[in-house]
């Protein structure tokens, strides 16, 4: 592996159910960078159906809707997002997210380390 530069082909990013999270199982991943890759930084591609779920965020997160739309709440705040916007989560978030039907999302997470 370079150390200074990596590349993921379109054709490795599989969405996959996840079924080893409490919260986020019947959910699917594609992973382009994770803790696999030794990089500081996750990307990756998420698909999310008809879910509400709470959790503490312990990582900063930026998102990018593909298509659907989710509703984030943090604190009194919330917000709904759609197809072409972005979301900045920041770490040390109480964090409800609502999706009534489906929403595929690219996030962007820095340091990995939510599953610590």
């Amino acid at each position: 592996m370079n150390k200074n530069l990596l590349k993921v082909s379109k054709n490795s990013l599989v969405l996959k159910p996840i079924t080893d999270s409490n919260i986020w199982n019947g959910t699917n991943i594609a992973e382009a960078f994770s803790i696999k890759n030794k990089t500081r930084m996750a990307a990756g591609i998420h698909e999310i159906f008809k879910k509400n779920i709470k959790y503490f965020h312990n990582v900063d997160d930026i998102l990018y809707i593909i298509s659907g739309a989710v509703k984030i709440k943090i604190g009194n705040l919330e917000y709904s997002y759609e197809e072409g916007e972005f979301v900045y989560i920041f770490a040390g978030s109480e964090v409800n997210i609502k999706v009534e039907k489906y929403v595929k999302l690219l996030y962007i997470t820095y340091p990995i380390k939510w599953k610590s």
